[in-house]
């Protein structure tokens, strides 16, 4: 009895840290309460050539980011130099896109290439939308991997920072999960 009082303190001492660590990581973030609405954007999309093409034709494609009345959007950014973001990346596969659309937008990179060389090295097989220091402010992005979850009204209703395992990422979008009785028509 008394190995299993103390594995119960450990639990509850780790469970307490890691709540604590995640709270001051994310205390910067946009609150996740559902007050705050995020206005449709408009990113350039990475290109999916072989060859990357010129600045000019890169700034062309362009993908909107907005509100999906079906579903909610969880928006997950990157930098290609992070080493947590290329171990957790690829966790994004488990998320059930019938009930969460996945967005992925690379942010702080050197060049495009630098974006494409991570996004081969880590085999992604999803579009990446080249986010830029305007985005970085609105979302308060001070640190990588960041995620947030949108409800179909583009309001935050979720946020963290880190490593995040495809356990974790699916609760979260399973917890946000909308309600399918009041879908919007």
């Amino acid at each position: 009895m008394k190995i299993l009082g103390e594995l119960f303190l450990y639990a509850l001492v780790l469970s307490s840290a890691m709540f604590l660590v995640s709270s001051w990581q994310t205390r910067d973030m946009l609150d996740n309460s559902g007050g705050v609405r995020i206005a449709p954007l408009t990113l350039p999309t990475l290109p999916t050539l072989p060859t990357l093409p010129t600045r000019a034709t890169l700034q062309s494609e362009q993908t909107l980011l907005a509100p999906d009345p079906q579903r909610n959007t969880l928006i997950y950014f990157f930098a290609p130099w992070c080493s947590i973001c290329r171990a957790s990346i690829n966790n994004l596969d488990g998320i059930d896109e019938e009930f969460t659309r996945v967005v992925v937008v690379a942010l702080d990179y050197d060049s495009t290439q630098s974006v494409q060389d991570f996004i081969d090295d880590v085999g992604l097989n999803r579009p990446v939308l080249l986010g830029n220091s305007e985005i970085q402010a609105i979302f308060r992005i001070k640190g990588y991997p960041s995620y947030y979850i949108l409800d179909r009204d583009f309001q935050v209703i979720s946020r963290d920072m880190g490593y995040t395992s495809e356990f974790g990422l699916r609760a979260r979008a399973w917890r946000a999960k909308p309600d399918l009785a009041n879908k919007h028509n």
